[in-house]
């Protein structure tokens, strides 16, 4: 038996959201990165906020005892730290990196002042 016009737009909805979401979130994938001038300037407003920024890695740390890993970012702008549970790119490497933007930590020999938690990496 054939369904009804209501049933199929009803069963339609989800489907359109669902692609409408996927939509959302490859464009936002694609958006330009923030460069880290404007990161730093904005950085009280950005707080627990997501961001994309994209750069050369210059420096990294790798403490054993830690489970996290830390890379530096520099894209011309200015430069900024990445928290990562990732193993850490190479110096030189081009990176695109997504996370969140949190407050800085001071290892030793190294005091970061502001940080980008990874959750995406290209």
């Amino acid at each position: 038996m054939p369904r009804s016009p209501v049933v199929v737009r009803a069963a339609a909805g989800p489907l359109l959201a669902a692609c409408a979401c996927a939509l959302a979130l490859a464009l936002a994938a694609c958006a330009r990165p923030m460069p880290v001038s404007e990161l730093r300037q904005r950085s009280q407003e950005l707080m627990g906020k997501p961001v994309t920024v994209e750069g050369d890695v210059v420096e990294s740390v790798d403490v054993p005892l830690l489970r996290d890993r830390y890379y530096e970012l520099d894209d011309g702008t200015g430069r900024v730290w990445v928290e990562t549970a990732q193993p850490v790119p190479g110096r030189g490497e081009r990176v695109r990196v997504t996370g969140t933007v949190g407050p800085g930590l001071k290892l030793p020999g190294v005091e970061v002042g502001l940080l980008i938690q990874e959750t995406a990496r290209q």
